[in-house]
This record gives structure tokens, C-alpha cells and sequence, in this order.
């Protein structure tokens, strides 16, 4: 009997033990955690931050444990995280609902054609823009949402961020009109410096035109002053040109410093000074001013190199000159000039400036073992306008066979 009893409470244990999964409780499943919230792009004047994060949902419920307990509530997820800061730029052509119907561009390049095509390849746009000038496309409604500035390639709907200041190729974005209000949405602010530039020539044959030929005057002093009535300085180069940089937008005054020109020059076309409007960010042309240079007073200096034979310090009869021997002449301005002598051994050089020169033969010139028998070398002779100058005679003794000839 205790055996029975023994089996029937082994029996009730082991369904016990079988069947406990029944009256257990389950757990419900967890929740999935919430999605982070997204960030949003800001391309207002201000730059907002971006938006937060939405919440994430709350888990699900657990299911029901079989024939027991409700399952428990699974966790609720996690809540988003929040939006970072949107990427933000000032001047903004945000909002440009409908698109844009015209844009404006400033050349940054060289002084081009340029060129707009639309997505298609249509040709838009062209015309010969400068260096620093801007320019507009206008469209007849809507323009495309994509457009080549010469093979740029810029995206002008509301999808993508436009703002002034944008670069583009070698353009920068000025301005931007609505298509649907006609506002304008954007604007970059005026510079407030631009540039002058010009040219002082030589106008040797005083016709008013520079001609080929006729360079440049390097070393001139131009000055600018401009509508803040501070004053700019540059100097113009071995061309004549001259840039000054900086310049306060709007009149200005330019003026050739005729103080660093030659003395006596004379203005044949130009004004000086020349009063200009100086706009931002461009080159902007104060002209051509051409001057004719009276030359200074000069003379000739001229002389004789001869063979003293028989060394009595004169020039006889039967002696001949020295041809093809070089003589130098350094004039008052220290310009150097320089002439050979003919058969006869006589010299002349033309255009040496009024007053002290030095003449000087080049003894490397003459036959070897030459000794000065008669003049100076140097020798210094006081130049008189418009006259031939006489250096005097310089007699050596020459042993050479074929003195009395020149090639």
C-alpha cells in the first residue's frame, strides 16, 4: 500500500514539474527602441539649429502566458535623439518656392564669352563679359532647375541651398529673383573698393593714338583720390600700365604726377587729372594719356684717331687716319654713346646732351703696342647745342700693314 502511495506521489510530482509552464507568468517582449530624429538643413540669414528628434514608440505588449498570468508589458523604446544643428549661410535665396526666374552672376575669371546651357544642352546665355563685371540670365518663366555657367555646373530649385557669395566655376553668385513672387531672395553686399587703372605713353608722332611702337612711359607717379578723400599712389611700368587697388566706390579724381614726367612734356590725348566713378570689385579705366617728350639740347661730338709715323706729336701730310676704331662718349646725363672712325680716321657722334662729356678711345680697338703720341685719352669736351664739337686729334704710333683701309 505504502508502494502505491509512493508511486501516485511520484506521478503528481513529475505532472507537477511537467505542466508548470501553464500557470508561469511570460514576460512580454520588449520594445524596439524609437528612432532618432532627424536633423534639419538651415540656410536662413540667422542659421536656426536644426529641428529635434521625434520620440521613439513605446515597446509592444508581452503576449499571454498560456492558461496563467498575463504576460508583462514589454519596455517602452527609447525616445529619439535630437536633430543636429542645420548647415547655415548667409544671404540666403531660401525660400525660392516655384524656383528662380533670372540669377545673377559677377565674372571672378578673364574677361570671357560666357556661356549658360540648359540640362539639355540649349543654348541659354552669351555674351563677352570683363574680368570683375556681372551679368544677368533672364529666363521667360521658371529657368531650368540645372544650368552650365561655361561648363559650371550649378542647381537652381528650392531643393538644393542657393545663397550669394556661392561660387561657381569663376562666377560668383550676386543675386536671385523668385519665378513665383518676383522677390529677390538673395543678395550679395556691394563692395565697397574697386580698382584704377590706365596707361601713360610716348606719343612720339603727337597724333593722339597710341600706335605700334610708341611704349609705355615706366616709372610715372599717378595718383587717386576717392570719394573718402583718401589718396592712393602707383607707379606705371616698363608698358606704361599702371593699377592702384582699394579704392573707395564711387567719384574719384586721377592725376599723372607731371612732376615725374620728362621736363617740357606735353599732353596730346587724355585729361589730366581725369575724374572717374569708381565701381566695386572691377577694374575701372581712367584712360590713355599720351605725351609728347621734347628731346633735350644736344650736339655732336666729332674728332680724329691718326697714325704719328714719325712721332713728332702732329698729323703731317703723308699721315693717314685710323679706321674702325672705337670711340666712346658719356654726356651729361650719363648716357653713353659710342662711333667708329671712317678711312680717314674721323668720327662723329650725334645726340650727346649739352654740357660736360667725356670722350674716350677704346684703346682694346687699336693696333697692339699703340702709344699716344699727341691729344688725351680720355679727354673731356664741354658740348654746345646743335654744333659739332671738336674732341681734337689723338695721334699714335702703329706698326700695322693695313691701317689705311676700313671694311
Amino acid at each position: 500500500m505504502k508502494n502505491i502511495k509512493f508511486f501516485l506521489s511520484t506521478i503528481a510530482i513529475a505532472s507537477l514539474v511537467l505542466f508548470a509552464p501553464s500557470i508561469i507568468s511570460a514576460k512580454g517582449h520588449s520594445g524596439k527602441s524609437g528612432k532618432h530624429g532627424h536633423s534639419y538643413d538651415c540656410y536662413g540669414d540667422d542659421g536656426n539649429s536644426g529641428k529635434s528628434g521625434k520620440s521613439g514608440k513605446h515597446g509592444h505588449h508581452g503576449h499571454h502566458g498560456k492558461s496563467g498570468k498575463h504576460g508583462h508589458h514589454g519596455k517602452s523604446g527609447k525616445s529619439g535623439g535630437s536633430g543636429g544643428s542645420g548647415e547655415c549661410h548667409e544671404n540666403s535665396c531660401t525660400p525660392c518656392k516655384g524656383g528662380l526666374s533670372s540669377i545673377t552672376f559677377r565674372n571672378d575669371g578673364s574677361s570671357q564669352t560666357v556661356n549658360i546651357t540648359g540640362k539639355k544642352g540649349g543654348q541659354l546665355f552669351s555674351e563677352y563679359i570683363e574680368f570683375g563685371e556681372v551679368f544677368t540670365y533672364q529666363s521667360n518663366g521658371k529657368m531650368d532647375n540645372s544650368i552650365y555657367i561655361n561648363d559650371a555646373y550649378i542647381h537652381t530649385s528650392c531643393s538644393k541651398p542657393l545663397y550669394a557669395g556661392m561660387k561657381v566655376g569663376e562666377f560668383t553668385l550676386v543675386s536671385a529673383v523668385s519665378a513665383k513672387t518676383g522677390n529677390t531672395l538673395c543678395r550679395l553686399p556691394e563692395p565697397s573698393t574697386g580698382k584704377v587703372c590706365g596707361v601713360v605713353f610716348y606719343d612720339k608722332n603727337n597724333n593722339g593714338k597710341q600706335d605700334d611702337g610708341e611704349e609705355g612711359t615706366k616709372g610715372i607717379v599717378v595718383s587717386v583720390l576717392d570719394a573718402n578723400e583718401e589718396t592712393k599712389l602707383g607707379e606705371t611700368r616698363s608698358t606704361g600700365f599702371y593699377c592702384i587697388d582699394d579704392v573707395a566706390v564711387g567719384e574719384a579724381t586721377v592725376t599723372v604726377k607731371e612732376s615725374t614726367l620728362p621736363a617740357n612734356a606735353d599732353l596730346t590725348v587724355g585729361t589730366n587729372p581725369t575724374d572717374i566713378t569708381v565701381i566695386g570689385n572691377k577694374k575701372n579705366s581712367a584712360g590713355r594719356d599720351g605725351y609728347i617728350f621734347p628731346k633735350p639740347p644736344v650736339g655732336k661730338v666729332c674728332g680724329v684717331v691718326f697714325n704719328d709715323k714719325n712721332d713728332n706729336g702732329k698729323q703731317d701730310d703723308t699721315e693717314k687716319g685710323t679706321c674702325g676704331i672705337v670711340v666712346s662718349v658719356k654726356d651729361s646725363n650719363n648716357n653713353v654713346k659710342t662711333g667708329k672712325t671712317t678711312s680717314t680716321g674721323f668720327y662723329c657722334i650725334d645726340d650727346v646732351a649739352v654740357g660736360e662729356a667725356t670722350v674716350t678711345v677704346i684703346e682694346s680697338t687699336l693696333p697692339a703696342h699703340a702709344s699716344l703720341t699727341v691729344g688725351c685719352n680720355p679727354n673731356t669736351v664741354t658740348v654746345i647745342e646743335n654744333k659739332k664739337n671738336s674732341a681734337g686729334r689723338d695721334g699714335y704710333t702703329l706698326s700695322c700693314g693695313g691701317c689705311s683701309t676700313c671694311e
